[in-house]
């Protein structure tokens, strides 16, 4: 009887807090930012977790999670989420919203104060928006076909001719129609219109892939390689990678070989990645390391020192390796800092630094392999996970097995 008493207690215990019933279906949209991450859920869901110092959780406090928590201040349905350091944006029926961090204007909302409920960016068309990214400092998205950013400017990295910040919406010079798709690097930034590349900002490292080693270049200045056919571009802290006709081109900084080329010497132009001639779908740039999807699986190459790369190492790598665990079916890929995510079927995964709890596991463990998103999955996605907490009541009622 008390064992049948204890077992009674250890159901209850279990299934108490428990939301996997309405967030195991995971859409293919997941960010990672530099001390966190957050995932899109059933029905246009909203969950966040790691560092939330500025509220950039969107659950309205500055409470950190090493889990998902759900950012109950969005309402509506999510569709675009994007993470800087220390603030969010999403696209909640074409329409943007930041919260966070915002000593530099990157909200959008014309103040310099930090907000942990969403604002709007000011002055853009109503239900216009159609792709924004984040980065530390700034911010910039696409707005009825023409790319607008905001916040630092201190190194002309809102493309409008100007070095003075702007804690409103500035359009990049030129590029006012045919915009795809925009990304935001440490202090550059680059965009797609009408299938061609373009970037502006700090070049010191050939980031900006014009082929020149010009220190900066204040508007926003065509890539003579990628004329055509692009499709997506992605920039990290002094690098930048490029899809165009299904294959991948990487340039700028290579200290850790983060341009896939197998060397770690810088390119002032596109290069090819090795491996990458055809069936990439999807890339994104981390801080010094880069994962893509092609043919469904996920590789990263780059730094590795946290275990960023996914392949079970710390080691560097200079060309493409396969993620452990992810070598189908997956939908998305975002890398941060130092840490990667990734959706495949319904569930998201999480690698590489966790000291902010970023990974999402319910540790402030590093995983050198993918590591499940907790609460993102259904119960039976984690067994481990589950079963060692289950050890942990049993031991308190005094069994053990």
């Amino acid at each position: 009887m008390k064992a049948l008493s204890a077992l009674s207690q250890i159901l209850i215990l279990s299934s108490c807090g428990f939301r996997a019933a309405d967030t195991q279906v995971v859409s293919s949209v997941v960010a990672s930012g530099g001390q966190g991450g957050c995932a899109v859920a059933a029905g246009g869901k909203l969950y966040c977790w790691g560092y939330n110092g500025f509220g950039q959780l969107g659950t309205g406090n500055d409470t950190d999670s090493n889990s998902p928590v759900r950012a109950t201040l969005i309402s509506g349905e999510v569709t675009a989420v994007t993470t800087g350091s220390a603030h969010t944006c999403v696209i909640v029926d074409s329409e943007p919203y930041c919260f966070g961090f915002n000593a530099d204007g990157e909200l959008g909302n014309g103040t310099t104060e930090n907000s942990s409920t969403p604002v709007s960016p000011t002055g853009l068309t109503a239900h216009a928006t159609t792709s924004i990214a984040a980065s530390a400092l700034f911010t910039c998205a696409v707005n009825g076909g023409a790319i607008w950013c905001w916040g630092d400017n201190s190194n002309y990295n809102l493309g409008n001719d100007s070095n003075v910040t702007s804690s409103v919406p500035v359009n990049a010079v030129g590029l006012t129609s045919g915009g795809t798709s925009v990304a935001v690097g440490g202090l550059h930034a680059c965009a797609v219109a009408d299938g061609q590349a373009f970037c502006w900002g700090i070049n010191l490292h050939g980031q900006l892939g014009i082929g020149s080693s010009v220190s900066l270049k204040k508007t926003p200045t065509a890539l003579p390689e990628l004329s055509s056919g692009v499709t997506q571009i992605s920039a990290g802290a002094h690098h930048t990678c490029a899809i165009a006709n299904a294959s991948l081109k990487c340039w700028g900084r290579n200290t850790y070989g983060q341009l896939g080329d197998g060397s770690t010497d810088n390119q002032m132009g596109p290069v090819a990645v090795e491996g990458m001639s055809s069936g990439v779908t999807s890339v994104s740039c981390g801080g010094a390391h880069v994962c893509a999807i092609k043919d469904g699986k996920v590789y990263c190459w780059g730094y590795n020192y946290a275990g960023q790369v996914g392949n079970g190492t710390t080691t560097n790598s200079s060309t493409p390796v396969l993620v452990q665990g992810l070598s189908t079916g997956v939908a998305s890929i975002s890398a941060g800092s130092f840490h990667s995510c990734a959706v495949s079927g319904s569930d998201v995964y999480c690698w590489g630094h966790n000291a902010e709890g970023q990974l999402g596991n319910a540790t402030t463990q590093r995983a050198l392999v993918p590591s499940y998103v907790v609460l993102l999955n259904s119960l039976t996605a984690y067994p481990l996970f589950w079963w060692s907490h289950l050890k942990g009541v049993f031991s308190f009622f005094g069994l053990t097995f």
